[in-house]
């Protein structure tokens, strides 16, 4: 059994990037060449199975186990970098493998699911080598885990209700309605924020009063409203446009959005109008 203390420094994929390399392979490359592949990386005698395309997917499963052998892991993630190189040197090649129209569309697709699985994994390919695509230290199942508890302490439902929205929409791939509940989100919980904290006789503030006031009662200093503005501003380009979003644009909108939002609501819990 592998020690536990070293899951966090290994690469680690779901179900989902498994089956959309297999994809990949099945479609962009012969039998023989995956013979090949298994006979140079010497994986041939080791990994057993009806068809080539199944011994190749026994040689992926240990990177979607929770203790895999370290020597199974490199060999895995070695055979996913010699593909990746490979994928790479037939896209930029002018009489290749994808030299064709219709396998070059075909292979660039399953290239770019399996891509967009990996990230969804935290993980990428970087010149045909698997690296992280977000800082070991960024965790965003808990950072997304923490949000909803507190928006769910603090009884922020709607709030609540955009960010569930968001996240199911970007499971389903589909982007560009998950940065619209992304921006409705956030504009929900500085609308909650203002509401909680409001001195006034009337109707709390909304929308861009909200955030007005959040910068005016001094829940926010000047910078912090600034990059609130800014945010925004993200938020609003592209977002609701069919065809002009992408699954790395999504997730990095929902992951700033996150983290935003649970810095205020840390703000929030020991907050005391000042004055």
């Amino acid at each position: 059994m592998a020690d536990a203390s070293n899951r966090s420094n290994r690469p680690k994929l779901g179900r989902k990037s498994i089956t959309a390399l297999i994809e990949y392979l099945e479609f962009n490359r012969t039998n023989s060449e995956l013979r090949q592949l298994m006979f140079e990386l010497e994986l041939d005698k080791r990994y057993s199975g009806p068809n080539i395309l199944s011994r190749l997917g026994n040689v992926f499963h240990p990177l979607a186990d929770e203790y895999p052998d370290a020597n199974e892991v490199r060999k895995a993630v070695e055979l996913i970098e010699t593909i990746a190189i490979a994928a790479l040197n037939d896209m930029n090649s002018t009489d290749g493998f994808w030299n064709d129209p219709q396998k070059s569309k075909r292979g660039r697709t399953t290239y770019t699911s399996f891509q967009q699985a990996l990230r969804a994994d935290g993980l990428d390919l970087v010149e045909g080598r698997v690296a992280p695509f977000l800082s070991p230290a960024v965790d965003p199942a808990k950072e997304e885990g923490l949000l909803e508890s507190r928006l769910k302490n603090y009884g922020f439902d709607v709030a609540l209700n955009h960010l569930e929205q968001a996240t199911d929409n970007a499971a389903r791939e589909q982007w560009e309605a998950a940065n619209g509940q992304i921006r409705s989100f956030l504009e929900a919980l500085c609308n909650s924020i203002a509401s909680r904290i409001y001195q006034g006789n009337e109707s709390p503030p909304t929308q861009g009063q909200a955030r007005k006031y959040l910068a005016d009662s001094g829940f926010l200093n000047s910078k912090e409203s600034d990059l609130l503005k800014a945010l925004f501003q993200v938020l609003h380009g592209e977002g609701g446009h069919a065809g002009k979003s992408s699954s790395d644009d999504c997730r990095r909108r929902l992951l700033m959005a996150e983290a935003m939002s649970n810095y205020y609501l840390e703000r929030l819990n020991g907050w005391k109008k000042v004055g």
